[in-house]
């Protein structure tokens, strides 16, 4: 049976909609169900608010997919307990260690260097976790005006790394020595990179 030009467009437009339709369709955002999906050594990003018995609530999860070459280890967090005879400051946990020559982001003039640090600035940190709760620094943002924007950020944690472990039974996942507790109000987000993000 041969089919005639009007026929073929009408088929191609067709499957051309059919195409877009699954190609919009939700992807399967349920955080219990993409934690069950999750493997050691994929690079993730969470977001958390520390909890009294003992590691972090997870609020926020995105799964980093692209330009895995190009992935840094970051921390973000509140500045405390500054030591400038040894160059290092701690954000939850983690004691960062910012000797050698990382490079500082902020304002243009009043964030140049170690000196500028203050606590209770929000900063993302990026560059090698050596375990232990100790990171090096290697770049030093200042993020303080999300203050403003987002009450409550004080009170959370943001690691990207790479997942140490999964326990979908206790609805877990390890990062950086701090175990992250997922649940049905835990966002999830899939992202290409994180580091382009700033929430």
């Amino acid at each position: 049976m041969k089919l005639g030009i009007g026929s073929l467009l009408t088929l191609a437009f067709s499957l051309t909609m059919i195409h877009a339709a699954l190609a919009s369709a939700p992807v399967e955002t349920s955080p219990i169900t993409v934690l069950s999906k999750l493997q050691p050594g994929q690079w993730i990003q969470l977001e958390g608010i520390t909890q009294k018995e003992s590691g972090l609530l997870c609020t926020k999860m995105k799964l980093v997919t692209t330009d895995l070459d190009k992935m840094d280890w970051s921390v973000r967090g509140s500045v405390r307990d500054l030591d400038p005879t040894k160059a290092a400051f701690s954000i939850g946990r983690y004691r960062v260690r910012a000797s050698g020559s990382p490079r500082y982001n902020g304002i243009p003039g009043a964030f140049r260097g170690f000196s500028d640090l203050k606590p209770g600035m929000i900063v993302k940190v990026e560059g090698s976790y050596i375990g232990g709760g100790a990171f090096q620094a290697t770049k030093v943002n200042d993020e303080s005006s999300e203050l403003s924007k987002k009450p409550g950020i004080e009170q959370k944690i943001r690691l990207c790394g790479k997942i140490e472990s999964v326990n979908p039974a206790k609805r877990s996942i390890a990062l950086m020595g701090t175990t992250f507790l997922v649940n049905e109000k835990t966002q999830v987000r899939k992202k290409g990179t994180s580091e382009s993000e700033s929430d």
